[in-house]
């Protein structure tokens, strides 16, 4: 019995070890309104986080009206460089409801909604318009 807990011990202490996560790589972005783009905010987040939850958690003025939902577009951004703006479509193509969302809101292509993007590596220096 004596053994059966030690080697169960061994196995825990394994897991846990395995379970480890590697550190979260940085990125940082300048978030800037449209109608006044000399000003610019600098954030700095991890890769894997949802892009509309770091835009709020730094007071960024959007409504998120809908509770992150793609209901609305109250957390409508654009990406201002647009060989990125492509590059991050290609990783996370619009849902159909997204597209569908932006659309009755009189938003075009270029738009996307923050509550539905994941930030990336290929965010890291980008300007977002909100």
């Amino acid at each position: 019995m004596q053994g059966l807990i030690r080697r169960t011990m061994f196995s825990i202490s394994q897991i846990s070890r395995s379970a480890q996560k590697a550190p979260r790589e940085e990125i940082s972005f300048v978030v800037s309104p449209r109608e006044d783009r000399s000003i610019k905010i600098p954030i700095k987040t991890f890769v894997d986080n949802n892009l509309g939850q770091v835009l709020r958690s730094n007071k960024i003025p959007l409504e998120f009206k809908c509770g992150f939902s793609c209901e609305c577009a109250t957390c409508a951004i654009q990406i201002q460089q647009e060989d990125k703006f492509e590059q991050i479509c290609e990783e996370q193509p619009k849902e159909h409801e997204e597209s569908i969302t932006l659309a009755s809101e009189g938003k075009d292509k270029t738009y996307r909604l923050s509550c539905q993007l994941v930030t990336t590596k290929d965010m890291d220096g980008i300007t977002i318009l909100f």
